[in-house]
């Protein structure tokens, strides 16, 4: 790893992992949605989707074949919610890019994580009832970022053993997830297994924003050294020592 993990906090990394904790936003959108809800019948945390808060429609509409009662009253605020939880997502990858340790694994799960973000923005701007196959396509970015995570976790193997559990725990749960929602979800349990897929990101995110503001690296602490400053250093030791003598 080029850099001792975590990296010293600047103002660029402080930024970016504020962004991730804003993410939080995105269950805070969903609260405030559902209780605006419209019923009955009343909107469940157990059968509704997420998407059904998106709903731009209030009464039975037909998604994908299928035509149910939808009560969002409030749905530009989940909409919003959506894209808003994408840009934190994407502006987060980018002003904390110069804190990770990167390598193929990490560029491979950031890239998946980006496209989980985008996917967050597209969910947001084609509700299920305005365009259902965006809509859908969109939300694949639940098991794409989850995806990420694993890879995340794999390139902290051997390194930051917390970051590497933690990261594959939550990628493996969004993958469960997501993937039962998609096979059981007609089971009037869609709703809970959407969450189980969806929410991991966000407290993953969440996590590491904290970590990074709060849990800093000492100037103490030392740093693990790339073959080219290795090498810089002993050229200005031996540089040194030759002019002593």
């Amino acid at each position: 790893m080029k850099n001792q993990f975590p990296p010293r906090l600047n103002r660029e990394t402080f930024f970016g992992a504020i962004c991730w904790i804003l993410s939080l936003e995105f269950l805070v959108g969903q609260a405030i949605a559902q209780l605006a809800w419209k019923g009955p019948p009343a909107y469940s945390l157990v059968s509704n989707a997420i998407s059904d808060l998106g709903v731009t429609t209030i009464g039975i509409v037909n998604i994908g074949g299928v035509s149910s009662y939808y009560g969002s009253t409030l749905y530009v605020v989940m909409n919003a919610s959506f894209i808003f939880t994408g840009l934190v997502v994407l502006t987060g990858i980018v002003l904390t890019r110069r804190a990770w340790p990167w390598s193929k694994e990490l560029l491979a799960g950031f890239t998946l994580i980006a496209l989980a973000g985008l996917g967050k923005i597209g969910a947001g701007l084609n509700p299920g009832n305005v365009d259902f196959t965006l809509h859908f396509v969109s939300s694949l970015g639940i098991v794409i970022g989850s995806i990420g995570m694993i890879f995340v976790g794999r390139a902290f193997l051997g390194k930051v053993r917390w970051v590497a559990n933690f990261s594959q725990f939550l990628g493996v749960l969004g993958v469960v997830g997501f993937t039962s929602f998609l096979i059981f979800g007609h089971l009037g349990v869609g709703g809970l297994l959407e969450r189980i897929g969806s929410y991991p990101l966000v407290i993953w995110c969440s996590v590491m924003g904290v970590y990074f503001i709060f849990c800093p690296r000492r100037d103490s602490e030392p740093r693990l050294q790339n073959k080219s400053e290795s090498v810089s250093i002993r050229q200005k030791a031996s540089q040194k020592h030759q002019k002593s003598l």
